[in-house]
């Protein structure tokens, strides 16, 4: 597989959450954390995704948001993993 986004997680599906039309993959990964994937429910069966599959999460860079100082402030966004910087 060849992609252009840089930034790939690798998890095992831990649930799978079947809407009308789309569908919330939750992938835990490897540190314990779990990210969310929204996906249409054809992708889900196209993909044949089911709990307990690995699966890779690609996240293009103008979709990631780094925070220094949450200041008490709320995000809407699901998605939040901490880190450092190291480069």
């Amino acid at each position: 597989m060849k992609a252009s986004a840089r930034n790939q997680f690798t998890g095992n599906v831990s649930e799978v959450r079947i809407g009308a039309v789309n569908a919330e993959v939750h992938v835990g990964l490897k540190g314990g954390e779990t990210i969310v994937a929204s996906i249409t429910k054809e992708s889900v069966e196209k993909l044949e995704i089911k709990t307990g599959i690995e699966v890779i999460a690609l996240v293009k860079a103008p979709q990631i948001i780094i925070v220094t100082d949450f200041g008490g402030y709320r995000l809407s966004a699901r998605n939040q993993l901490q880190g450092t910087v190291t480069q």
